[in-house]
């Protein structure tokens, strides 16, 4: 017999008290609409363990982690609980599937293909495209007449359409005498003879201003425009083969002229007038050959 039986009672008491009161948590805690399960080992596929709805989305403590013990099927992962993974314990553990295989599977239909990762650039209609230009096949190119010249195309077509009146024999005059005014530069910005001649047909102003102001010219360093030096040039040309020649085609005379003044029989003077015609002919055949 106790000494203290009513202590005794006491404790039973309040024990009995202790695991009603745990046992009525305990049920609640479950779902309703599921049990505990009675054999914690094995959880079937097609039902959702009641430990999983009780723990998903819970911080695991190392309280929660002991109070689990019991709850938390013996094969299953607290951490796969809490994360709300649920996973069969009956199925073995899949194996990570590639986002897109070489070889399609073999019950995949032969028309389907598998779906392959495209880049993460998106084309817009922002996106640049290349500001390359297809020339228009019937647009025609403009070439040069000469293609020895140095001159742009569109520099020797003024000269020669322009200023020569599309005349091959006076254009071709005017560059054989610039060929040997600037020794084969065509320098439009020439300066000689001390500073008085100016551009590529070595024209001096002091001699030439009343035929510069004939087309405009009003300045010396409008020469270096070789289209304008060109005007100034041409009619000097002209001039001494019809008025003070009297002929009418390019002759080693007229550049003699041209270059002294007068006609001159000087040796240097004779030779650099043969030269021009020289160059004449050449320019001439090469005029002929690009220009049928």
């Amino acid at each position: 017999m106790s000494k203290f039986p009513k202590i005794e009672r006491a404790v039973i008491a309040l024990s009995a008290v202790i695991v009603a009161v745990w046992s009525f948590r305990v049920a609640q805690s479950f779902p309703t609409n599921c049990t505990a399960p009675e054999d914690d080992s094995i959880v079937a596929s097609s039902t959702i363990n009641c430990a999983d709805e009780m723990l998903k989305g819970t911080i695991i403590t190392p309280q929660i982690r002991r109070n689990a013990i019991g709850i938390v099927p013996k094969n299953r992962d607290l951490d796969d609980v809490v994360s709300g993974t649920n996973v069969s314990l009956l199925d073995p553990i899949p194996t990570p599937t590639p986002a897109f295989s070489e070889t399609p599977d073999a019950n995949t239909d032969a028309d389907e293909t598998p779906e392959v990762p495209i880049s993460d650039t998106e084309i817009t209609s922002e996106t640049p495209v290349s500001e390359t230009t297809i020339s228009d096949p019937d647009t025609p190119v403009e070439t040069k007449l000469l293609e020895s010249v140095p001159f742009d195309a569109t520099t020797q077509r003024r000269i020669f359409e322009e200023v020569c009146g599309s005349d091959p024999e006076k254009f071709i005059m005017l560059i054989a005498v610039g060929h040997q005014e600037t020794s084969g530069s065509f320098n439009p910005y020439a300066l000689g003879d001390n500073g008085n001649a100016y551009g590529w047909l070595q024209t001096h102003p002091y001699w030439h201003w009343s035929r510069m102001a004939k087309y405009g010219i009003y300045s010396a360093e409008e020469l270096y425009d070789p289209v304008k030096a060109a005007y100034v040039g041409l009619d000097y040309l002209e001039e001494i083969k019809h008025d003070r020649l009297g002929v009418t085609a390019m002759t080693a005379d007229v550049y003699n002229v041209y270059n002294a003044g007068h006609l001159s029989t000087n040796a240097t003077v004779i030779s650099r007038a043969n030269n021009v015609m020289s160059y004449y002919n050449t320019y001439m055949a090469e005029f002929i050959a690009n220009n049928p």
